[in-house]
């Protein structure tokens, strides 16, 4: 009995490790908005992934202070330019709404460099954790609109096989 209990507990948990992150409602019918911003994000946030911040990395603070800048003003950009991609008149709020949490986890960003570069480790920590709730609806509404290409995520994860990370 208790090797069941712990099989279906593996399972369970295994389960809500790989299951795949939620997705927004579809809402974008605009093909070619959602093309041309997948094209835009496709250029743009390979760059602006970060380098190893894990704490066997070599960065100083300020280095990482810097790398979360060069990021937050490279998804800033990223960012205007997405608003300036013509999209149904209709479609409008939704876009820029979405964007409107770019813009929340962009700042997250920002305050989080000033904590990292003050060396107040606890307070960046905290910092860091602001902009999840906005970085994971921005990414529910883009995967949900087909706008994969776009996930903010993929600018705060090191790709598969890339040592240390956020």
């Amino acid at each position: 009995m208790i090797g069941v209990f712990v099989l279906l507990s593996a399972v369970v948990l295994g389960y809500r490790l790989t299951r795949p992150a939620p997705s927004g409602p579809k809402v974008l019918t605009d093909q070619a908005f959602v093309d041309q911003a997948n094209r835009r994000c496709r250029e743009a946030l390979p760059p602006l992934r970060p380098q190893d911040t894990s704490r066997e990395s070599s960065l100083s603070p300020a280095e990482i202070a810097d790398q979360a800048v060069g990021a937050a003003d490279g998804l800033a950009v990223l960012a205007g330019d997405l608003r300036t991609v013509p999209v149904v008149t209709e479609q409008e709020p939704f876009v820029a709404g979405w964007l409107d949490r770019w813009g929340i986890f962009i700042d997250a960003g920002r305050r989080y460099a000033q904590a990292v570069r003050s060396g107040d480790v606890e307070t960046a920590n905290e910092v860091a954790k602001t902009g999840d709730p906005a970085q994971r609806r921005a990414d529910a509404f883009a995967r949900g609109n087909g706008l994969d290409a776009c996930l903010l995520q993929s600018a705060i994860r090191k790709p598969r096989g890339a040592r240390g990370g956020l």
